[in-house]
């Protein structure tokens, strides 16, 4: 599976472009994408409820989570009785995938890349890095879904990032 962030929210089967898995309404999604930010850490239910519903959460949030979870769990497996990977883990939950599963784990390594050829004088490295990581955007972070206060210091982030390749 491959993660994409760097645009609207999407996950691909493979890398051909249409191989889209459907991610179902919304506040799903949203679930998907904190979990994706904190790839590899635990993110509390209460952080999630957060990220939902603010600060007016309804009776239901919990049993909504569960069956956003459910949902994701499915859609996200690669085959029929494989694990998932969304793991329970309390207090929370988390995603349990690899780093080269994320376009945004790229952007990241190709902008530390050519901010290091950049310091060693290495023009044409730093610029195919810079060409490399933009490549990979598709628009703002999580367009669509970015305009979350939850998302804003990651959003904040990867925007002065993108202006940074942009000017080398």
């Amino acid at each position: 599976m491959i993660y994409r962030l760097l645009g609207p929210l999407e996950v691909a089967r493979t890398a051909t472009p249409g191989d889209v898995v459907d991610l179902g309404p919304r506040k799903q999604r949203i679930v998907l994408a904190a979990l994706l930010l904190h790839r590899g850490r635990v993110v509390s239910t209460d952080r999630l409820i957060e990220a939902l519903w603010h600060d007016d959460a309804p009776g239901s949030a919990m049993a909504s989570i569960q069956a956003y979870i459910s949902n994701l769990r499915r859609a996200l497996r690669v085959e029929p009785g494989a694990a998932s990977p969304i793991v329970r883990q309390p207090p929370g939950y988390l995603l349990d995938i690899a780093q080269e599963q994320v376009d945004l784990s790229d952007f990241l390594d190709a902008t530390d890349a050519a901010r290091r050829f950049a310091e060693d004088l290495e023009w044409e490295s730093a610029l195919q890095e810079s060409e490399r990581a933009l490549s990979l955007v598709r628009g703002a972070l999580l367009e669509g879904l970015g305009d979350e206060n939850w998302t804003l210091p990651e959003a904040n982030s990867f925007e002065e990032m993108r202006t940074e390749r942009r000017e080398t």
